[in-house]
C-alpha cells in the first residue's frame, strides 16, 4: 500500500469542496469514531467545514467516554436538515455507501472501509477498501503520519487526541491486538508515541453495564450448540443495548470451545417504531469466509475476518398481539436456518482457504 499516493489523492479530493458531511452509519464504535474524527481534523487544517453525524447514540459506557474526554464533535440526530449545504458526504468503515435521505442528493466524495466490498452503483470520487487493516483508524493512523512527517503539521494536543482515538479503534477491532495485521502494527507504532495512556486505560478499565451482564446471563441459558458452532438467541431488546449482541458474541468465541459464535436478538426501534433482527458473527478460525457464510443468509450485512452481522427487517411483525409467540418463531426459525448454513459450511470454509492461496500467491508474483 503506497500511503503517500493513498495521502495525496486524499487531499485533492477534499480540497475540491468547502464543505464535508462525514456520516456515521449504524452504532457508533470506537473504529468509526476514531476515524471520523482524523478525518474532521484533516479537514479543519485544510480550511473545510465538516460536520460529523450519526442517528444513533452510543450505548456503552467506552463508546461514550471516548467521545467526551477527547471532545469529539459529533452531532446525534435523526436526520440532517438542509443536507444540500454540503459540498458532499462521506462515510467511513461501513460496506455501503448508500445513506437514505444523503444519497443522491449530494455526492458521495469519500468512502473508507475495510470490510470485503460489496457491488453498488454510487459514484464515489474517493474509494478504498483496505482489508489488509484490521480497522479504518489503521488506515487514518498512517495518513496522520504521512501528513504530520512530510505534509502538514499538527498541533501537539491535536496529535494527541486523534492518536488517541485512533489506538482506542484499532484496539477495539483488532481485538486487543490478538488480531492486528503488519499494518496495525505500523500505524500502533507511530501513534502510540502521541496517544494518551491514561485515557485509554481508564476506558477500558470501565466495567460492563449491568444490562450487558444480564443478557449474557440469558444467553447462556438459550445457548445451542450445534457442530462446532454456538448460537444464542437473547429476544427482545431496545436499540441503545444494540451493542451487547456483538460483546456476548466475543465473550463466547473466547469462553467456549466453538468454531462460531452467533448471537442474535429483536431490535425494537423507537423512531419510526419497528422491529429488526440482528445477528452477530464472531470466530477465530481464519479459513472461515464470514462475508459468503453471511451473505447466504442476507444481503443486509457482510463480514470480514472473525467478524460479521446481518440484519432483517421486521417491521411488518411490528403490530403482533403476541411478543412471546413471535419471539419463538423468530429464534426457532433462525436457529434452524443456521443449522441448514453449518451443514454447508464446508464449502464456504473450502473457498475461504483457497482465496487466502490465491490471494498470497497473487502477492508473490507481482513481487517477481
Amino acid at each position: 500500500m503506497d500511503i503517500n499516493e493513498l495521502t495525496n489523492e486524499l487531499l485533492r479530493v477534499l480540497l475540491k469542496y468547502r464543505s464535508l458531511l462525514i456520516c456515521i452509519k449504524g452504532s457508533p464504535d470506537p473504529d468509526v469514531i476514531g476515524s471520523s474524527y482524523a478525518l474532521s481534523v484533516i479537514c479543519g487544517k485544510l480550511g473545510i467545514t465538516y460536520r460529523i453525524s450519526c442517528a444513533m447514540r452510543p450505548s456503552l459506557p467506552q463508546n461514550k467516554a471516548i467521545i467526551k474526554n477527547l471532545n469529539i464533535p459529533i452531532y446525534f440526530e435523526e436526520s440532517v436538515e438542509d443536507v444540500r449545504k454540503y459540498d458532499a458526504y462521506a462515510i467511513l468503515d461501513f460496506q455501503s455507501a448508500q445513506i437514505n435521505g444523503i444519497s443522491g442528493i449530494i455526492p458521495c466524495a469519500i468512502h473508507i472501509d475495510h470490510h470485503d466490498p460489496i457491488e453498488e452503483n454510487i459514484d464515489i470520487d474517493y474509494k478504498q477498501v483496505i482489508v489488509e487493516a484490521g480497522s479504518v483508524s489503521t488506515f487514518f493512523a498512517l495518513v496522520f503520519k504521512e501528513l504530520n512527517q512530510n505534509k502538514m503539521k499538527f498541533d501537539k494536543q491535536a496529535l494527541i487526541n486523534v492518536s488517541t482515538a485512533l489506538l482506542y479503534g484499532i484496539q477495539v477491532d483488532t481485538d486487543s491486538y490478538k488480531h492486528a495485521t503488519h499494518l496495525d502494527l505500523e500505524a500502533l507504532n507511530y501513534i502510540s508515541n502521541y496517544s494518551d495512556k491514561k485515557i485509554i486505560e481508564c476506558i477500558t478499565e470501565i466495567p460492563l453495564p449491568g444490562y450487558v451482564l444480564r443478557l449474557i446471563v440469558r444467553a447462556l441459558k438459550n445457548k445451542t450448540e450445534y457442530k462446532s458452532w454456538l448460537i444464542a438467541g437473547i429476544g427482545f431488546i431496545d436499540e441503545s443495548e444494540r451493542d451487547s449482541i456483538a460483546i456476548i458474541a466475543d465473550n463466547f468465541v473466547e469462553k467456549f470451545n466453538c468454531s462460531l459464535a452467533v448471537v442474535f436478538a429483536i431490535i425494537e426501534k423507537k423512531k419510526p417504531y419497528g422491529l429488526k433482527l440482528d445477528a452477530s458473527f464472531r470466530t477465530e478460525d481464519e479459513n472461515i469466509n464470514l462475508n459468503k457464510l453471511i451473505h447466504i443468509i442476507s444481503d443486509s450485512g457482510g463480514g470480514r475476518k472473525f467478524k460479521g452481522a446481518y440484519q432483517v427487517n421486521l417491521d411488518y411483525f411490528a403490530a403482533s398481539p403476541d411478543k412471546d409467540l413471535l419471539w419463538e418463531l423468530v429464534e426457532s426459525t433462525t436457529v434452524a436456518k443456521l443449522k441448514k448454513i453449518r451443514d454447508e459450511a464446508q464449502l464456504s470454509k473450502i473457498k475461504g482457504f483457497y482465496s487466502k492461496i490465491i490471494y498470497r500467491a497473487g502477492k508473490i508474483f507481482k513481487s517477481q
